[in-house]
């Protein structure tokens, strides 16, 4: 299960991230992952579009659609300058 929130830490994120654990199967896992950070290498969710995208460009994935590429930049640009951008968020 993945829990993806805006990128704070907050008291009520980290209780609904922990009682996850009761509404889950013992075999499956979750991770929280947030928007973006400030931080260089993290794994938000805007820098892992950004290594889909690297990986492509070097050939280390099979090729993308020049429409999906579009669309994951645009995401991630979304990510970073929208009305929830990582800098402007708070709960």
């Amino acid at each position: 299960m993945v829990f993806l929130t805006p990128p704070c830490h907050h008291k009520q994120l980290e209780e609904e991230f922990d009682q996850l654990s009761g509404l889950m199967r013992p075999e499956y896992r979750k991770v929280w992952i947030r928007w973006a950070s400030t931080e260089e290498s993290s794994n938000d969710l805007s820098s892992l579009i950004r290594k889909i995208l690297m990986d492509e460009q070097e050939s280390k994935i099979q090729p993308i659609t020049e429409y999906l590429r579009h669309t994951l930049k645009a995401f991630v640009r979304h990510i970073i300058d929208g009305p929830a951008g990582f800098l402007s968020f708070n709960i």
